[in-house]
């Protein structure tokens, strides 16, 4: 049951990593030659939020689901969660 989890859960994490590289790019790359045409206060704005977005989303969707997942096998190579009952 929990080997599933496992596999489940590093999926999911590097989802989350390709997504999160992805938004990074689109941060970083693509909004210098978008952006150059609005004014200095939209460029800050809409650069703001995506670098929101690609934090939140490294945070949330790799970072936290990385730390469970260790907690989950660190409690449960430590004998804190009985595999009979899971």
């Amino acid at each position: 049951m929990l080997r599933g989890l496992y596999g489940f859960v590093a999926k999911y994490v590097l989802s989350m990593v390709i997504v999160g590289l992805g938004i990074g790019v689109v941060y970083r790359e693509i909004t210098k030659a978008y952006l150059s045409g609005f004014p200095l206060e939209e460029q800050i704005i809409a650069s703001f939020y995506l670098s929101l977005m690609h934090g939140h989303v490294f945070l949330v969707g790799v970072v936290i689901p990385s730390v469970l997942l260790l907690i989950t096998y660190i409690s449960h190579k430590s004998g804190l969660i009985d595999q009979r009952k899971v």
